[in-house]
């Protein structure tokens, strides 16, 4: 995999996060499945070019979204996202539009960054 592909999905999970339909919550759920789920794995894979600051920040909010056991017929994002008051989903959004933003801004070795509208810089 590579920066190209981590940025990709950090550009697809910003998407999903933004003005769509659907509480904050049901956002947070489309932006982590599947695409910030295939970046928190690009990251945990070290073939990304990411800064490891960048690697751990990732880790540790994928690490908060899937902290409480899967229940019933919910998965453990889902259970870890029905735990959370608004205030915390909104910390949780902050975090993960300002990771994504990090990856997206990451200089990869043909000296480009992805700028937020998609096109690249």
């Amino acid at each position: 995999m590579s920066l190209d592909y981590a940025q990709e999905k950090a550009y697809k999970t910003l998407q999903s996060l933004g003005p769509n339909e659907g509480s904050l919550k049901e956002r947070l759920q489309y932006a982590v499945i599947p695409s910030f789920m295939s970046l928190a794995d690009e990251a945990r894979l070290g073939a990304s070019g990411l800064l490891p600051a960048l690697v751990g920040d990732i880790e540790k909010l994928w690490g908060d979204l899937t902290r409480q056991e899967a229940k019933g017929d919910e998965g453990t994002v889902a259970a870890s996202l029905n735990e959370l008051d608004e205030a915390e989903l909104i910390s949780l959004g902050e975090r993960m539009v300002t990771v994504c933003i990090g990856v997206m801004q990451t200089e990869g070795t043909a000296g480009y960054t992805w700028r937020l509208d998609g096109s690249v810089e």
